[in-house]
């Protein structure tokens, strides 16, 4: 199963970054479950828990050997300036 997972950033001035990635589904990774709080700024006594389970696909990893499951990758920009990016590693939300 082909999963497709797509995004598109852009601003008001024009530029624009699109994204696109198909993979084939694998193995969740599920790590432990992580509770946050947040405090209210009027009464620091009182907060609000969040309950956040993480579950991750490693879809494609450049310095570790699991499997590629990139089917299909695609970048695009259009607008601004053209000042070269980085190409340092990037962490991906695929989901």
């Amino acid at each position: 199963m082909t999963e497709p997972r797509t995004g598109c950033f852009a601003r008001q001035a024009g530029e624009t970054l699109e994204m696109s990635v198909a993979f084939a589904r694998g193995v969740d990774v599920r790590r432990n479950p992580a509770d946050t709080k947040f405090y209210s700024a009027t009464n620091p006594a009182t907060y609000l828990i969040s309950k956040e389970e993480r579950v991750m696909q490693i879809v494609r990893n450049a310095t570790t050997n699991p499997p590629d499951r990139v089917k299909q990758f695609r970048f695009k920009g259009s607008g601004g300036s053209s000042r070269s990016c980085s190409t340092a590693p990037r962490e991906w939300s695929v989901g």
